[in-house]
Order: structure tokens, then sequence, then C-alpha cells
């Protein structure tokens, strides 16, 4: 049985790869990544990670769906395939990804208690939320094949933060250490008040 100290390791590496993916997407798209934040919240096990990117609207569903692709990755592959039900529990463990997935792909009803009933009620082995939108068979295959692509850039993007690296490139952007922190951000960026 893995030790807090091992659970917590994980947390973090799971984040740090998570958040990779979604930085890598948005460059993959001609966006700019802004900050890329892996904290986690050891004591309860909460992923609190984050990447905030400009990216255009049309580019929303792969941004949203590449966290959770590389969370399945790197959490079942090569042992199993990664495939579209293997990836949607991740974006619905997401209050994140599971809303803006369901905005990208048309879902008009995402109001933040539809996402947080969404995430409460989440378990791995769960059918869909009620009303959820699913890219189809071909857009996921396509999303798959291109975080593939990408998968040596996530790797070694996530282990240069988990190296707490202070100066970082993400496509065009320089994103510099925050002090001791779990987060890396551009020097001209100011992060909306919440975060």
């Amino acid at each position: 049985m893995p030790t807090r100290d091992e659970e917590a390791a994980e947390a973090r590496r799971i984040t740090a790869y998570h958040e990779a993916g979604h930085a890598r997407a948005a460059v993959r798209r001609g966006g700019t990544v802004h900050q890329i934040d892996i904290t986690t919240d050891d004591l309860n096990g909460i992923y609190d990670g984050n990447t905030h990117a400009d990216i255009d609207d049309v580019h929303l569903g792969f941004h949203a769906y590449s966290g959770p692709w590389v969370s399945a990755r790197y959490l079942h592959a090569p042992e199993e395939s990664v495939d579209i039900d293997r990836v949607m529990p991740f974006v619905r463990y997401s209050q994140a990804d599971w809303p803006m997935l369901q905005k990208a792909l048309g879902r008009t009803d995402v109001t933040e208690d539809v996402a947080f009933d969404a995430y409460t009620r989440h378990q791995f082995d769960r059918d869909p939320e009620p009303g959820e939108v699913r890219p189809d068979a071909e857009t996921a295959n396509s999303w798959h094949q291109e975080y593939e692509d990408e998968w040596s850039q996530i790797e070694d993007l996530a282990e240069r933060l988990l190296a707490g690296q202070m100066e970082i490139q993400v496509g065009d952007s320089v994103l510099v250490r925050v002090g001791e922190s779990d987060c890396w951000r551009r020097p001209d960026y100011a992060p909306p008040p919440d975060d």
C-alpha cells in the first residue's frame, strides 16, 4: 500500500501530465499559454491544477479533452487502449474540463450547478451523465491521434514542471516559476482574481 507521500507525489505527477496535455493542445492549435499550475491538495487528494491559454473557440473541445486523454494514457497505456470510453470518466472528474467540453460540443444547459453535480456524482465505472455530449467517434479518434503525435512533447513538458525548472518555454511563451510554488506564468500575465 502506498504511503501518503507516495500518493501525493503520484497526484502531482498526474496533474503535471494532465496540464502539460492542455498546454501542448493549446500550442498545437495556435493558442498562447499564459499559465500552468500543477498544484495539488495533498491532504484531500484534490487535483487543483489548471492551464490558462488563449485559444480560438473552435478548438475548445480539443483543448478540454486533451488533459483527460493524457491522464487516461498516463495511467492505462500501453497495457490498455485509450479510447473515448476510457477518457470520458477523466473528463467527468474535472470541474473545468467537463463543462468546457460540453459547451464546446453544443450543450446549452451547462450551469455551474450541473457541472458540480457531474463532478460530485463521478465514479470511474459510472454511465454518462444525463444529457452528456461526447465527441463522435471520428472526432475522438482524430483528437487521439493528434495527442499521440504530441506525446513526447507532453512528457518533456510534464517532466520539466515536475523538476521545478525556473523557466519553461511552451510554444512562443516563456513561463517563469512563481516563487517556490507549482505555478509558472508569463511575466506579463495577470491571472483572474479567483486564481
